[in-house]
């Protein structure tokens, strides 16, 4: 089968910092994905919400589905902390490098080849298909998306008094864009019970993306004191590149804005709490699988920053749940370092969807499945026309997220060595493993390769070579007391 061309242009900018990369195809569907009735799929996506804010306090009724009722992922990270990357890589299963979305506007035309979504995937084999709520920021919104039976969606960017394309008609709901949301979903959901064929609904909402305006039942409502990273006090930006240090403005903790965050999310509990409500009077909370993921955190304050797209671990870490009554313990939690990428594998593996009818291979594994563990993540952070990135991340044990700066170069053919770290997965069928990389000793004077990396740091933390900074020495220092190595004579040896 003919695999899609790489959108990508020459000239665009990758940020990369990864050790290895996941390369292996979604393992075989497990005993309980091949029963006669396939699992409902419900994909709950929220705005902007950053780790830690799943609470009894904030959100009661999520934190007693997912948490209580479902699994945890305390070690999950997105790829790249944007909007509309991190949705396309929910999608598809696969990294920006490979999907083509690397921006918030990356249109028209809308780079990501739509019939290797999810959507797309599960309607060729029977599924009923929906999508409400916010798609992709640089979506045009007067275009159909693809492989939906019913959808009403619209661009976000504020909570009331927006447009939504209502299966191609256009129409102003009125109060909250979310209630609007679930409301439709809700109905969805419920017309579907009737039916036979299995269900797909995606569902995302608005909040608690800016403009920070809670709902007012919730406008006043108590809050806790709010935990601190301790990056807020970073104390030095040497090392960080230019660009980054441009835009380390912050001198402390935005409260206010955490404090709008978490009002915010409660009314993002009640919806969930709706969604809940109408699985369980149809009878079809065990026979439905459900997500609930944030596209992406922000940046608070931390590390004099605000806002995202940098892959610091405040913005790359969500919080991540699945419910699966038949197929996880409740309360349980899996550690393993998981990313966006998993949740299309894993649909598509409870699905039963052949893996050899797949366009284009998948960068991330199933979830339900045990006969896997990333030891490294990728971090992608593009920005289209500089010939710099901004920033990088690598993942090192026990699953911290270490930011790293001064990544050189583009996906272009004279980087080979990242070109190999980002070759993608394997075509479906080919399950043989790739001959292990020897490995080349240091020679003196060769830029050193570490293990890991420190906050403020360069690239050094990587097996990616970097090109030296302006105004650095290349050579290995000298140790101190250590005589200097004879230099070997180049001259050709005299014949005895």
């Amino acid at each position: 089968m003919r695999r899609p061309p790489n959108p990508l242009a020459a000239g665009a900018l990758l940020a990369v910092l990864v050790l290895a990369a996941a390369r292996e195809l979604v393992p075989a569907p497990s005993a309980a994905a091949s029963s006669p009735r396939r699992p409902n799929v419900l994909v709950i996506v929220t705005d902007d919400q950053t780790l830690g804010t799943v609470t009894r306090a904030a959100m009661p009724r999520t934190y007693r589905w997912f948490v209580e009722r479902g699994r945890s992922y305390p070690s999950f990270f997105v790829a790249d902390p944007l909007c509309c990357p991190s949705r396309a890589s929910i999608m598809t299963g696969r990294f920006d490098h490979n999907n083509g979305v690397t921006d918030n506007s990356p249109g028209p035309p809308f780079p990501l080849d739509m019939r290797t979504t999810v959507q797309c995937y599960l309607r060729r084999t029977g599924y009923t298909t929906a999508l409400y709520g916010k798609l992709f920021n640089g979506w045009d919104y007067t275009v159909r998306p693809p492989c939906l039976d019913d959808y009403a969606i619209t661009p976000g960017g504020a909570h009331a008094n927006l447009p939504f394309l209502r299966n191609g008609r256009t129409t102003y709901p009125d109060g909250w864009l979310d209630a609007y949301t679930t409301h439709t979903a809700a109905a969805r959901i419920r017309t579907c019970a009737v039916g036979r064929e299995p269900w797909y609904v995606y569902v995302a909402f608005t909040a608690p993306h800016a403009p920070y305006t809670p709902r007012p039942a919730y406008r006043h409502a108590p809050l806790p004191r709010p935990s601190r990273s301790p990056s807020v006090k970073q104390s030095t930006l040497l090392g960080v590149d230019p660009v980054v240090r441009a835009h380390a403005q912050e001198q402390g903790f935005e409260t206010g804005r955490w404090a709008a965050e978490q009002r915010m999310l409660m009314s993002v509990d009640h919806e969930v709490g709706e969604l809940f409500a109408a699985l369980r009077s149809t009878g079809q909370l065990d026979d439905t699988i459900v997500f609930f993921v944030s596209d992406n955190g922000v940046l608070l304050g931390e590390h004099h920053l605000r806002g995202k797209r940098l892959p610091y671990t405040e913005a790359a870490q969500v919080p991540f749940y699945l419910y699966a009554p038949t197929r996880v313990a409740p309360g349980s939690a899996d550690d393993r370092l998981t990313q966006n990428v998993d949740i299309a594998p894993t649909i598509l593996a409870a699905a039963a969807f052949p893996r050899s009818q797949l366009l284009a291979p998948l960068d991330g594994h199933d979830l339900l499945s045990p006969a896997w563990r990333r030891p490294y993540a990728l971090g992608e952070s593009w920005q289209a026309g500089r010939r710099r990135a901004l920033a990088a991340t690598v993942a090192v044990a026990p699953h911290s997220l270490v930011p790293v700066h001064r990544v050189h170069g583009a996906l272009e053919p004279g980087h080979r060595a990242l070109a190999r770290v980002l070759r993608p997965a394997r075509r479906p069928g080919r399950d043989a493993e790739p001959p292990p990389r020897r490995r080349r000793e240091r020679r003196p004077g060769r830029r050193p390769v570490a293990r890991a990396a420190h906050i403020g740091g360069d690239l050094r933390g990587t097996d990616v070579p970097v090109a030296p900074v302006r105004g650095e020495r290349t050579r290995s220092p000298r140790r101190p007391n250590a005589a200097r190595p004879r230099r070997r004579s180049m001259r050709c040896p005299r014949p005895s």
